[in-house]
């Protein structure tokens, strides 16, 4: 086969970055369009096919948009009406395509639009993912093609920097999560405005979305849209170190190699956990300050007290979180108890996995 250089094949594989590579084996591999730029390991899946005479497909015309608002006819609940043509069968087009057969072909399209809507079913396999963007274009300017857009916002209605509510639903409308999200502590500050962006911390995780603790600044300071957060940044840095076993002591710091990691020592130089009074509301408690690696998605941190340093809590409460800079933010967190009322207390830092 002989590749080219520009549109259509992928021009994110220039000499300085990702390769090409196919979207699915069974591809025409002399198309650009079969291309793709290379992803990270395990960022996203091989490409699903739909075979040429797929079926269950709905399409309409482009004389006029196809509902109002504009993209409602992307939803599941959409109700077709007569302008749609139901039944149809891939590949969908007009005029002549070099060896192809077209199924479904759309009559008067030619010298009257350029474009056409096509309904039909998908789904997004466990683990997957689909985007939402402001800008299609503009977004794979930056990120390159063939990543799983789904649409586009509609004009005013992105996601605000300044926090916002935010609802995934069926196309029933019932609600799968419905949270709003912060731009202040101790929400993760280094998501604010322009650079890095809000990600969960746990993929997976099932319920409290709209708390701040189940988020975390995204490891690239444009964001990560083309690469799962939980793709092994530990694992990654541990192999890029020559390191095997994450509980070995790092650099002779004292430090565990997972430690050294999750505080970003490597980073800082000195990230050693540091505690101090505050005064809240008439009452003095004693604050732990620790630095938190930013991107370190598999790290859990805990905060705990004791009264004895026999039994150990998290009975603790967030109180500041500032971005420093340096890949690294640093986290204030006090315990529930003051101390009148419990003179004695001792606080320590959990890690652990996830």
């Amino acid at each position: 086969m002989d590749f080219k250089v520009g549109f259509p094949w992928p021009v994110g594989p220039g000499g300085d970055g990702g390769s090409m590579e196919l979207l699915n084996p069974s591809l025409d591999n002399e198309l650009g369009s079969s291309w793709r730029t290379s992803l990270p390991p395990g960022a996203l899946p091989e490409a699903t096919l739909l075979p040429l005479a797929s079926t269950g497909w709905s399409w309409r015309g482009g004389e006029t948009e196809a509902s109002n608002p504009t993209s409602a006819w992307r939803s599941e609940s959409f109700v077709e009406d007569g302008t749609w043509n139901a039944n149809a069968r891939a590949p969908i087009g007009y005029g002549s395509v070099t060896g192809l057969s077209l199924n479904t072909t759309i009559a008067g399209m030619r010298n009257n639009y350029g474009s056409f809507f096509a309904r039909n079913t998908f789904t997004v396999a466990p683990g997957g993912f689909v985007l939402v963007v402001n800008d299609r274009a503009a977004f794979e300017m930056r990120y390159g093609p063939g990543l799983p857009v789904a649409g586009e916002w509609e004009p005013g209605q992105y996601l605000s920097h300044c926090g916002k509510r935010l609802k995934l639903s069926h196309g029933s409308g019932t609600a799968v999560h419905d949270f709003e999200y912060d731009d202040e502590a101790p929400w993760p500050l280094a998501a604010y405005g322009v650079g890095m962006s809000l990600v969960l911390i746990d993929p997976l995780l099932a319920h409290g979305h709209g708390q701040f603790a189940s988020w975390q600044a995204s490891s690239s300071s444009s964001g990560s849209p083309v690469l799962a957060e939980g793709v092994s940044p530990f694992a990654q840095w541990m192999a890029s170190n020559g390191f095997v076993d994450p509980l070995a002591e790092w650099n002779a710091s004292g430090f565990s190699n997972l430690m050294a990691y999750a505080l970003g020592a490597d980073l800082t130089g000195d990230s050693k956990p540091l505690v101090s009074l505050v005064e809240f509301e008439g009452e003095r408690y004693p604050v732990i300050e620790f630095r938190r690696r930013l991107g370190a998605s598999e790290v859990r941190f805990e905060a705990q007290v004791s009264f004895d340093l026999d039994d150990w809590s998290g009975a603790t409460v967030p109180h500041e979180v500032i971005p420093r800079g340096d890949g690294t933010e640093s986290v204030f967190i006090r315990p529930a108890t003051s101390i009148s009322a419990e003179p004695k207390q001792f606080l320590r830092i959990y890690v652990s996995l996830n």
